[in-house]
């Protein structure tokens, strides 16, 4: 198996075969971030890859997103059916749970009827973080926020962020109060 490099964020999707899978929207996400500088792992972009290292290149990914929308295959819980996602995503949790990357580090792009609220239920990664969400906003604004995201190392935290836009929007109101 050959040496794979640390990779910004690891791409999930469902569907591969499917039509209504999140496949597309993936690619497209995926050609975005490409374009800004970031390296992502996006397993159908990878040259002579195979499945089974997909779990390995989400454990070399500071970020783990998955790509999701309301046809994907959930148990009757909530919870991810798919086997190969289940695996990625189970591989970059352990990653969280050993301390090597953050909680929120790994999130959800929603995207066709499915919602930020759903998303809590896929995965133990993704209980209680900010994902993205299109029916609350645009898909170029959902990716712009995904580019953010990326861009903000895992040594800060979304607390950070929060409070700097935070204080920035209570200083434009208290200068526009006088």
């Amino acid at each position: 198996m050959k040496c794979m490099e640390q990779q910004d964020i690891f791409i999930a999707y469902h569907g591969t075969y499917a039509d209504n899978g999140s496949l597309a929207k993936a690619k497209e996400l995926f050609y975005y971030l490409q374009s800004q500088g970031i390296k992502c792992y996006f397993f159908p972009n990878q040259n002579n890859d195979y499945f089974a290292n997909t779990p390995i290149a989400a454990q070399k990914s500071n970020k783990f997103l998955f790509v999701c929308n309301d046809n994907v295959d959930v148990k009757e819980d909530g919870s991810i059916r798919n086997n190969g996602v289940y695996q990625e995503v189970t591989a970059f949790w352990n990653c969280i749970y050993e301390g090597k990357r953050k909680r929120g580090d790994a999130k959800v792009y929603a995207f066709d009827g499915f919602t930020s609220e759903k998303a809590n239920e896929l995965h133990l990664a993704f209980q209680g973080v900010a994902h993205f969400d299109e029916s609350l906003s645009s898909s170029e604004k959902c990716f712009e926020d995904v580019l953010r995201w990326v861009l903000t190392s895992s040594d800060s935290t979304e607390s950070q962020v929060l409070t700097k836009q935070q204080n920035d929007s209570s200083s434009t109101f208290e200068g526009t109060s006088n």
